[in-house]
């Protein structure tokens, strides 16, 4: 009687084993890592990664992805068993430069393969080089004036047309000149002051230089700073 019990949960084991064997979906990907080479700031990169089902069930997909940055991974509902289709992948490098990467996750039905991670590199060339991106001006006291230089240049080989520049909050704050349709030739700089407007009260001053250009997916670059009074 015990060995026949024994026997039973052996069979059992082995029916379940078979089952998710032979009875599930199977995701194949002749890649996970793409490498989109040298690219200039602002351009979108775009990739599909193929996938296929191997498996008896159909293949489920979802991207575990916030799409922080604009970033998309776009999933075919399901994939039937025996058949392919792509996850397709954008991602916008504007304000990036250097090394880049980012990892997308995306889950699945398969029972031996339930995430899959796609990476994906480039390294971005920065064409319109701002400096600083980012301005902290510390603690001051109320009634302080202050100012500060932003130099911006064209690192490309091409014209670069500055549509303009504006600030915000612009009561707080001012910048000159505003450089409305100036042309930067290849490697020229041309330099702006933000001023701040502090008034006489306590105040906390948080804002955004916005750069209008006419560059194709690049058509804004922002400067954040942030100051306080007291």
């Amino acid at each position: 009687m015990k060995n026949f019990r024994i026997f039973a949960v052996l069979l059992a084991m082995l029916i379940v084993c078979e089952g998710l064997a032979f009875g599930s979906p199977s995701a194949v990907l002749n890649e996970t890592q793409y490498n989109a080479g040298g690219i200039s700031e602002g351009t979108v990169i775009l990739h599909d990664f193929a996938v296929e089902n191997t498996g008896s069930e159909s293949l489920k997909l979802e991207a575990d992805d916030c799409g922080c940055g604009g970033v998309r991974a776009k999933t075919p509902s399901s994939i039937k068993p025996g058949e392919s289709d792509v996850i397709k992948v954008k991602i916008p490098t504007q304000g990036h430069k250097g090394n880049y990467r980012r990892d997308i996750k995306i889950k699945t039905n398969d029972p031996n393969n339930k995430e899959i991670v796609l990476i994906i590199t480039a390294n971005i060339n920065e064409i319109l080089s701002i400096k600083p991106q980012f301005i902290d001006f510390g603690r001051n006291k109320t009634g302080t004036e202050m100012s500060k230089e932003i130099v911006i240049t064209n690192n490309g080989q091409t014209k670069i047309t500055i549509k303009g520049v504006r600030v915000m909050p612009s009561d707080t704050s001012s910048i000159s000149p505003s450089l409305e349709k100036t042309v930067l030739e290849p490697n020229e700089q041309k330099t702006i002051v933000l001023k701040l407007i502090p008034g006489d009260k306590k105040n906390y001053i948080k804002g955004e230089v916005v750069i209008k250009t006419d560059m194709n997916n690049l058509d804004t670059k922002n400067i954040y700073f942030r100051a306080e009074f007291y």
